[in-house]
């Protein structure tokens, strides 16, 4: 789908570590930010480059990352909320 290609997590990690700035206690949540833009990242080549043997699987995984790593931005908000 469009909208998952067009996804920049990358772009969503540098906003939610901005969003957090030096508030102590953030770097676990950042490990897990950064961890699963990578997943997204790896996951998108595989979609872009076509060479899976199911893209059908790879796109549904995909989206579930996706779905996750919105869950974790949801995670900064209340993280800067409480701490902030």
């Amino acid at each position: 789908p469009l909208a998952i290609s067009r996804y920049d997590a990358d772009l969503k990690v540098g906003t939610a570590k901005a969003q957090m700035g030096t508030l102590a206690g953030r770097e676990e949540l950042v490990k897990k930010l950064e961890a699963k833009a990578a997943e997204i990242a790896t996951l998108k080549r595989e979609v872009a480059e076509g060479k899976s043997k199911e893209p059908g699987a790879v796109e549904r995984s995909l989206s579930e990352r996706v779905k996750e790593f919105e869950g974790l931005l949801w995670d900064v908000k209340f993280f800067v909320l409480i701490h902030g």
